[in-house]
């Protein structure tokens, strides 16, 4: 392979582990059931409504000679036009094709890539699985199997394309990006799958379509409706008739979805299997332990590169980044083996983790630590290959610039043309991106007592704390206390703990009669009460904590003032623009908690009238409030900061001018495009104004340290006595 050694596969692996476990042969006679039953059904409800027109125009009504003519003509010809609508609803999903989204990807060829192609034909011959189509790059941390749907693949299979991300090329070994791609083959292989896959995605296509889909059908029939009842009491007729119909069709749509989904899972495990096949258990587990810690990765660098796309600042290696933002998020973690797995053939996994994500029923994957127990049912050792992935791409700095400005287009929404125009090198880049960093990391001697948590200041006017003249030499060498490191760590056990009893409270996790607690074990009807006694422990840190904030402030600027009155002036604009910026983030977030809350109660369950009203009156407070917050931001002016010239419009920093807001006119109804949209500008807008809170505390704070640092050698040089 052009002197680039081939991880080798390991050796004596079991005949049957990749042969297909009973429960996936059961999953897929299930689903081959519900798909034969939902085709006959729809056959004859399209079938039914042919019919029906065809029994109209064969038995036209006998027209009576009163005013009564008028209502059976509008009846006939409307019942006429409702089954014709009616006709076209149901079978119009059916023509719509679904094509995998492969323009914002980058596609190479054999010719360019011969060292990665001889790499996927080796992984492929080892599997037994067909070539791929084509392969593609994508920007991100990702692998994927992706094909085209339509009518014509339920009887033709379809084209299957690789797709590569090379965020994941980044994060991961050679002897890893094996397993990724013999995983991928392994669906490949999986024939019997896949085309059961195409009849899912047609019928969940066609499902979709008649459940949810809103387009120029709605459109017209709402039109009708709108007209005179003389006229249109035809097309209420059929607006009952489509509103049973998809009320129905849900309960199917969410009865196939329900059974795929256990056969996806399935079908991961499976090829799982593939993947420990060639490239052993240790491989597949580290990839998916590395794939966590690379997404970690891949979301700071989005945001660190979005906020200096904002300064007019492109990079053209996006990849140099994503190796800074490891190192970055070791170093703050004071962790160097942050993201790295454990060595062989440790545990990786604890079941006792809870994984975020949808509940197990509606995950296309199984939890981790179930792959992993998968993976080592039969645990086959493979020598570990660190290498980076890249040596199999040549001319990678060309690549990677090419995936650069597509990831500036797909994730963070630039025009190609801008960025092309205006691509800076990495390192010009990392030194902005290093520079906004270091003001907003906070001095380790502060042990993380300001890390993502909110002064504790009502107002800056008549603090109840006040130390004296005298007392502020001692305060500045006190502050911060000497004992903070202990403090901090107590704290931080005790927010684990809250947040391991709160777990065991709301899903009842705790197995047998007693969980572990401080070192013993407790009975679990004692759980609410180990859980107070925290919460108790945690409002008492938060109580020292907003002692410390307002003793600081005032401590400071009392300092500030002896100095040079203007110096305390600067402390305490400074103070008041950190305190209307924290407002703004917690009302935010507050409203945020309530339209996702709503969201999920209507994911549960068919909402009647009234709680549409109550989730379209959230969500309407919710787009005021945010209009509000925009309003105050245009008015509000910035203190000086890196980047951020004194005087600057707040509203620069945190409004988005190419996201504006939804307007959200109706009491009644709300929809999708309108509830996506809303979300997306709160957290955008919540983002930004969290990166302007900690860039301005950081700024606070290494002011006040120079503010200490003066009056402490002003007071050294005054003449004793």
């Amino acid at each position: 392979m052009n002197a680039i050694a081939f991880p080798a596969a390991p050796t004596k692996v079991p005949p049957d582990l990749t042969r297909p476990s009973t429960a996936y042969r059961y999953r897929i006679l299930a689903i081959l059931a519900g798909l034969i039953g939902f085709l006959l059904f729809y056959l004859l409800l399209i079938g039914t409504v042919i019919y029906a027109i065809i029994w109209l125009a064969e038995n036209p009504p006998t027209l009576p000679k009163d005013r009564g003519v008028i209502i059976v003509i509008v009846a006939y010809l409307g019942g006429f036009v409702a089954l014709g609508m009616l006709l076209v609803l149901l079978v119009k999903g059916l023509f719509k094709s679904q094509q995998g989204d492969r323009q914002r990807y980058v596609r190479v060829t054999r010719e360019e890539q011969p060292v990665l192609f001889e790499f996927i034909d080796k992984v492929c011959d080892e599997t037994s699985a067909p070539r791929p189509h084509g392969v593609y790059i994508s920007p991100d941390v990702n692998a994927a199997v992706m094909y085209d749907t339509s009518l014509v693949n339920l009887v033709v299979p379809p084209k299957k394309y690789l797709v590569i991300g090379a965020g994941l090329v980044n994060a991961i070994g050679l002897r890893e990006f094996k397993a990724t791609l013999a995983h991928e083959f392994g669906h490949f292989s999986q024939k019997k799958t896949t085309a059961l896959e195409q009849y899912v995605h047609v019928a969940n296509r066609v499902l979709h379509d008649v459940v949810y889909g809103r387009d120029q059908w709605d459109e017209l029939l709402d039109s009708w409706c709108s007209l005179d009842l003389r006229l249109s009491f035809p097309a209420w007729g059929l607006r009952v008739v489509v509103w049973v119909l998809r009320k129905f069709l849900s309960g199917v749509f969410y009865g196939i979805n329900l059974i795929h989904l256990s056969l996806s899972r399935q079908m991961e495990f499976n090829a799982d299997d593939v993947a420990v096949s060639v490239a052993g258990s240790d491989a597949l587990v580290h990839l998916l332990y590395r794939l966590n810690f690379g997404e970690q990765c891949f979301g700071l660098t989005a945001e660190e590169l979005s906020h200096a796309a904002e300064h007019g600042l492109y990079s053209s290696d996006v990849y140099y980044h994503l190796t800074q933002a490891a190192a970055h998020l070791r170093a703050r973690a004071k962790n160097p083996n942050l993201g790295v797995p454990p060595a062989p053939p440790a545990q990786v996994f604890d079941p006792e983790d809870t994984e975020h994500g949808p509940p197990a029923m509606w995950s296309t994957h199984p939890p981790n630590h179930e792959r992993e127990k998968n993976a080592k049912r039969y645990y086959l050792r493979a020598p570990a290959d660190d290498r980076s992935p890249w040596i199999l791409f040549q001319n990678a700095d060309t690549l990677r610039k090419k995936l650069s400005v597509a990831f500036y287009a797909d994730f963070l929404g630039k025009r190609v043309k801008e960025v092309k125009d205006n691509l800076s090198t990495p390192q010009k880049v990392q030194a902005f991106i290093d520079a906004e960093r270091a003001e907003t990391s906070f001095d380790p001697k502060y042990h993380g007592l300001f890390d993502d948590r909110w002064l504790q200041i009502e107002e800056l006017e008549n603090l109840p704390e006040k130390p004296t003249v005298a007392q502020l030499p001692a305060f500045f060498a006190v502050f911060p206390p000497t004992d903070l490191a202990q403090r901090m760590a107590d704290h931080k056990r005790r927010q684990e703990e809250a947040h391991m009893l709160e777990e065991l409270q709301s899903e009842r996790k705790a197995t047998g009669k007693s969980f572990s607690f401080r070192g013993r074990q407790v009975p679990f009807q004692k759980l609410s009460a180990c859980l107070k006694l925290v919460e108790k422990e945690l409002a008492a840190d938060q109580e020292q904590f907003g002692l410390w904030d307002r003793l600081m402030y005032a401590a400071h600027y009392r300092a500030a003032e002896i100095l040079d009155p203007a110096r305390a002036r600067d402390l305490k604009r400074r103070y008041a623009f950190q305190l209307r910026v924290q407002h703004w983030i917690l009302e935010l977030a507050g409203h945020q908690f309530k339209m996702i809350e709503q969201l999920q109660k209507a994911s549960e369950k068919n909402l009647n009238s009234d709680e549409v009203k109550v989730l379209v009156e959230t969500f309407s407070k919710a787009a005021k409030l945010l209009e509000r917050c925009h309003s105050v931001a245009r008015e509000t002016h910035c203190p000086e900061m890196l980047n951020v010239p004194d005087g600057h419009k707040l509203s620069a920093i945190v409004v988005d001018p190419k996201r504006p807001l939804p307007r959200i006119r109706s009491r009644s109804q709300i929809d999708g495009d309108q509830i996506q949209a809303l979300l997306v500008c709160y957290q955008s807008t919540i983002d930004r104004l969290r990166r302007v809170y900690f860039k301005g505390l950081g700024n606070i704070l290494a002011r006040q340290e120079q503010i200490a640092a003066d009056y402490l050698a002003t007071v050294r040089s005054r003449p004793s006595g």
